[in-house]
């Protein structure tokens, strides 16, 4: 009996395991064949339940390996429910699970379908990946029920990637180094290194394999440096993989303006402070006047001496074209300022116009300060940057025409002689005359004017006036003999773009000049005398028709107070031409004389009595003195002088040795008679 009893309880169990172990089977199952890394697919399938009882409570779990991963799990769903996945991470793999509650399949029937989806590992290998899904569900009676497992085998297409990344900067004095990373889902056998760009370069390491995720740093150096322009100096780096794939990375080689880059510590350009007289900052026209200051600071804790700030003009080419510049002095893009001691600065200026005829285009100022001490100089001590540079080592302006089209024409390198006038006396205007205006100008009317002094002279210039080409002009006028005394605007203008018989445009500003005129008795003038002036020919001089000849006079303050006194020349252009005046302005004391050179170059056709008169101007008063020249012969100032009559008058000489027989006779007679 108890035989029977325990063969019954055997029974029953294999008849349980045998209810348990029936599995249901997934069909339908869809899958992609392939897929690419990062891709986002669906898995979908469904149950075919072939148990005894109905299933419910389906529960699904997929395990990704870390070291050799495929895809991650994010989604479940069926019809329109969606189920919560969970994630268990362990030490070599990631577990998705999701539990499909409520999900009920009658025996004998076939589920709704359910869809799984997942996203492929950006690092997954490019190979076949094959991975389970596993399943297991509940029976009314709450025991599991074995599920088969959904088996997948899907391709991850080839990725081809390669990346170059900069870990160091590549200069003139140091070589560059860069990163070479696989970061395909293949190995590569080979990666072939190779640069274009004006600057050679070699490499420390090359045609080597990289495992998937593997990398090489590489050293890239400058073989020459003898191209290296101004800026920013492009070297691309290529790498070709054997697999076709190729990567590039531009590398800059910089120079700056110091001659070996910039190099110690103890400089630094703190501030730099561009200004000039045009319309906008960075942009310069034709004779737009510039001021750059830069301040030095020594920011190391020794003096430093010997340091020298150089200005720098590049153009597109890498050129330094700042000689081209017109600088207040020769040389004076280069500024010393000597020592700085230890948390000192000092300043550097620059003062320049820029030429009309300068070439239009991109330019880049560029400073830089070093030391030319024995024991440091430039290749030791130089730096050329500055946080006040919008490119930390230069800063970009353009150089362009003018387009105005009333200032087209403008004046340049404008002087007058003398700068102080008396009444009577003849004025000389210098001046360049310049086309910054991109077209040429036919015909060019020029126009000096002063309602006040009734100056109005013209002058037309008829040749062909190029883009940024000059003329030299004058005018010569001279100061009416009552004008008033004070400070007349002459007016310097233009007319032109010359089209079909008149002038189209004109300068709507045009160039004034300040002229002090001062006349004794007259308007402004006392006519009160503090001065004497005597003149006389000079030893080493003659007064011959066609040659120069000098005269010295003298002026005395005669006054009771210093005075300064404004020499001037009038009258002399009808038979001579005023080349120089020794002193224009001399500062007397009381008493006190100084002798002025006063040289005329006498005309060719002068002949005979010739007067010019001397004026020395002072606080407003004038004093005149009349001098008279005999070509061939001299007078004295205020009168003739008896040997100048003599010396080249034949008439003279013979009446005076008439009279002197006639003398002898008398005297011969009156001996004569005495003795009687």
């Amino acid at each position: 009996m108890r035989v029977q009893k325990y063969v019954f309880a055997i029974l029953f169990a294999l008849f349980l395991v045998t209810i348990v172990s029936a599995a249901s089977v997934p069909i339908n199952v869809v899958a992609p064949s392939s897929v690419n890394t990062g891709q986002t697919f669906d898995v979908r399938f469904a149950i075919n339940n072939t148990e005894a009882t109905s299933i419910n409570n389906l529960t699904l779990s997929y395990a990704d390996s870390k070291s050799d991963p495929f895809a991650s799990l994010i989604s479940a769903s069926s019809g329109s429910r969606t189920f919560t996945i969970t994630t268990a991470d362990s030490s070599s793999s990631v577990t998705y699970s999701a539990l499909l509650d409520e999900f009920a399949v009658q025996n004998g029937t076939v589920s709704q379908e359910i869809t799984l989806t997942f996203r492929a590992n950006a690092n997954a290998l490019f190979k076949t990946h094959s991975e389970t899904i596993s399943l297991q569900a509940k029976n009314p009676a709450g025991n599991t029920v074995a599920v088969d497992s959904v088996g997948l085998n899907i391709n991850v297409n080839q990725v081809s990637q390669i990346a170059l990344v900069k870990l160091r900067d590549l200069t003139a004095n140091q070589s560059g180094i860069i990163n070479v990373t696989n970061l395909g889902n293949a190995g590569l056998s080979t990666v072939t290194l190779t640069a274009e760009g004006s600057i050679p370069v070699t490499f420390s390491d090359n045609n080597f394999g990289l495992n998937v995720k593997g990398s090489r740093s590489v050293q890239v150096t400058a073989t020459s440096t003898s191209n290296l322009k101004f800026g920013s100096n492009p070297i691309n780096i290529i790498a070709s993989g054997s697999n076709g794939v190729s990567s590039q990375l531009q590398l800059d080689l910089v120079k700056t303006f110091c001659r070996s880059g910039e190099v110690g510590r103890n400089l630094s350009i703190q501030s730099v402070e561009i200004d000039t007289d045009a319309d906008e900052e960075d942009e310069w026209k034709p004779l737009t006047k510039v001021v750059i200051e830069a301040d030095v600071e020594n920011i190391g804790t020794d003096k430093i001496s010997n340091v020298y700030v150089e200005f720098g003009l590049f153009d597109s080419n890498g050129k330094n074209v700042a000689d081209d510049l017109d600088f207040e002095s020769a040389d004076a893009e280069v500024v010393k300022i000597g020592s700085i001691d230890d948390a000192d600065e000092e300043k550097a200026t620059f003062e320049f116009i820029v030429p009309a005829d300068f070439k239009e285009g991109s330019y880049r100022i560029a400073l830089k300060a070093y030391s030319k001490s024995s024991s440091l100089g430039e290749d030791r001590l130089c730096t050329a940057s500055s946080s006040d540079l919008a490119e930390a080592f230069y800063e970009e302006v353009s150089v362009i025409k003018e387009d105005d089209e009333d200032k087209l024409i403008i004046f340049d390198e404008v002087s007058m002689s003398p700068t102080e006038a008396i009444c009577g006396s003849r004025i000389v205007v210098n001046f360049d005359m310049i086309n910054v205006g991109e077209d040429e100008q036919d015909q060019v009317k020029v126009s000096l004017v002063n309602p006040e002094l009734g100056l109005s002279v013209s002058q037309e210039i008829r040749e062909d006036l190029g883009s940024g080409d000059s003329e030299s002009l004058s005018f010569t006028f001279n100061i009416p003999d009552r004008a008033t005394s004070k400070t007349y605007t002459l007016r310097l203008g233009a007319e032109y773009d010359y089209r079909s018989g008149r002038y189209r445009e004109s300068t709507s500003d045009p160039y004034e000049i300040s002229l002090r005129v001062t006349c004794a008795n007259a308007p402004g003038g006392n006519g009160q005398s503090n001065v004497l002036i005597t003149a006389s020919l000079a030893q080493d001089s003659q007064a011959k028709a066609g040659e120069e000849m000098t005269i010295n006079a003298r002026v005395t303050n005669t006054g009771l107070n210093s005075s300064n006194f404004i020499i001037g020349v009038r009258n002399e252009d009808s038979w001579a031409t005023l080349e120089s005046i020794s002193e224009r302005v001399v500062l007397l004391q009381p008493g006190e004389s100084r002798e002025i050179r006063i040289v005329l170059d006498v005309d060719e056709d002068a002949s005979g009595e010739n007067t010019f008169t001397i004026d020395a101007l002072s606080e407003g008063r004038t004093e005149s003195r009349d001098v008279v020249i005999d070509i061939a012969g001299t007078k004295s100032a205020g009168g003739s002088s008896l040997f100048g009559s003599l010396k080249n008058n034949s008439l003279l000489w013979v009446i005076g040795l008439v009279n002197l027989v006639l003398i002898i006779l008398i005297i011969i007679v009156a001996v004569r008679l005495s003795r009687r």
